[in-house]
């Protein structure tokens, strides 16, 4: 008898330490944090920036670009600087026609002054064989027929084959979560 109460004081003190914090509305510090992540997002009209690292000369061929995957969002308060919220995405469940299972690591910094994205939102894919490619998000929304978000991308360079390869990208966000999402994605490469 010993042994179950002390088994069940375990278990309770286990399930109580486990529960997430919350503010007054009952959002726990992830979903805070995604609400606002995704207005920012939202908010977000590109980079002035859009063009790609010089385009090498040759035999470079433009290819159709599919893929799926899906990762993880992660947030770290004061993370670009006093004052932001930096948010983290990505993962290695990737697969991308041309890059094969690969990883994806996206920064987003957001000055919660204000709520909008600080800079470019730039990202590294990194194919099965190592080799990167350089993408910058110039564009996000929510497509007003599906409800679903989207995020629009050119490919600005990289290492390996990929060295000064060009392209977009156009991914959709079926699966969206304060840490999680899942994505269906086309567009072309160039290499």
């Amino acid at each position: 008898m010993k042994r179950i109460s002390i088994l069940i004081l375990t278990v309770t003190s286990l399930l109580f330490a486990c529960q997430k914090s919350t503010d007054q509305t009952g959002l726990s510090q992830d979903q805070q944090n995604f609400k606002i992540y995704k207005k920012a997002m939202l908010s977000y009209k590109g980079s002035a920036d859009k063009g790609t690292v010089g385009l090498k000369t040759g035999n470079q061929v433009t290819k159709s670009l599919k893929g799926s995957g899906s990762g993880t969002i992660s947030y770290i308060p004061g993370g670009c600087g006093a004052g932001t919220l930096q948010g983290l995405s990505g993962g290695p469940d990737n697969n991308l026609s041309h890059l094969g299972k690969s990883t994806v690591l996206f920064t987003r910094c957001i000055d919660l002054s204000n709520g909008e994205i600080i800079g470019t939102i730039d990202g590294v894919l990194t194919a099965a064989n190592g080799d990167e490619v350089y993408v910058r998000i110039v564009g996000s929304g929510v497509d007003p027929v599906t409800g679903v978000y989207f995020e629009d991308y050119i490919f600005r360079g990289g290492t390996g084959r990929f060295a000064n390869c060009s392209g977009s990208f156009h991914n959709v966000f079926p699966v969206l979560t304060d840490t999680n999402y899942g994505y269906i994605g086309e567009g072309t490469i160039t290499y």
